[in-house]
């Protein structure tokens, strides 16, 4: 007698799902509540909901694949199909906890969908079946939130490496008051890589600018240690290499107090208590 074969479930739910791809996307995008105007979710522009829509029908039509091949083969073939969608202005300006909100609704509706589908073939499908399908969705869908977190994370460092790069070239300008007199106001925190930039410039700024006299004013520095105040030591003698004399003013009481605690001596340079002092 001849064996019946065994029902392959996973090419079953690979069909049924694949079967309900639009009708789900659908379901899903009517029951969006979103009123962030940066979400791509929120648009109401017919073009962009066109977009997500086949977008959301082409995702789960290629997620779906998990029940069809091997998992290697799966995220390799997920990655590359995806992998521009990701980089897509509309949703990388879109808030990461958005995007997370509505994939995370996206999958329980898929397993939702899962769910009909066992009880479809009552109890035909271990609970150990179902569990393992759960598994193999919630991991995939995990991946996916990685995928688009990765790229708006990478935007978000090269912002803040481009804001970065402006704030130290206006940081740090040499301003020439009058001839052979400029003004090097230093602002803020200065790290080892900020420091670097502000001796560069300046000593290149001062040669092109013909300058003898460079005025550092201290009146914006946050807070001073024994590295900044090594910096602004370096950076005197470096000038004065070039026949350049260096003249300290704006250094408040408390940057004071703190240098002499901490053992800072500026005795090599001019110090002077404000720039109206400074000029000569």
């Amino acid at each position: 007698m001849k064996e019946k074969a065994a029902t392959n479930y996973d090419q079953l739910l690979h069909d049924y799902l694949l079967s309900h791809s639009s009708r789900l996307s659908e379901e899903w995008y009517e029951s969006i509540d979103d009123n962030d105007p940066s979400s791509i979710y929120a648009s109401t522009d017919p073009e962009t909901t066109k977009k997500l829509k086949e977008m959301n029908t082409t995702f789960i039509q290629q997620f779906v694949e998990i029940f069809n091949m091997e998992e290697g083969e799966f995220y390799q073939q997920f990655e590359q199909k995806f992998a521009d969608t990701v980089k897509e202005e509309e949703y990388v300006n879109t808030p990461l906890v958005t995007l997370q909100k509505e994939f995370s609704r996206y999958r329980d509706m898929i397993l939702g969908y899962i769910k009909s589908f066992v009880q479809s073939y009552h109890g035909e499908i271990s609970q150990e079946e179902l569990l393992a399908w759960n598994e193999k969705v919630t991991k995939a869908f995990d991946f996916t939130i990685q995928m688009f977190m990765r790229e708006a994370i990478q935007k978000t460092e090269k912002q803040l490496q481009e804001q970065e790069e402006v704030i130290n070239e206006l940081s740090s300008p040499v301003i020439v008051l009058k001839k052979h007199q400029a003004l090097l106001p230093l602002i803020g925190n200065i790290d080892a890589a900020r420091s670097e930039i502000i001796a560069e410039k300046t000593l290149e700024e001062c040669r092109q600018k013909e300058i003898e006299h460079l005025f550092i004013d201290l009146s914006g520095v946050l807070s001073i240690d024994r590295f900044v105040a090594q910096k602004v030591m370096d950076l005197s003698h470096a000038l004065k290499l070039l026949g350049i004399e260096t003249i300290l003013s704006g250094m408040r009481p408390e940057i004071a107090r703190k240098s002499i605690n901490l053992g800072i001596s500026f005795k090599e340079v001019r110090i002077v208590t404000n720039l109206n002092d400074a000029l000569f």
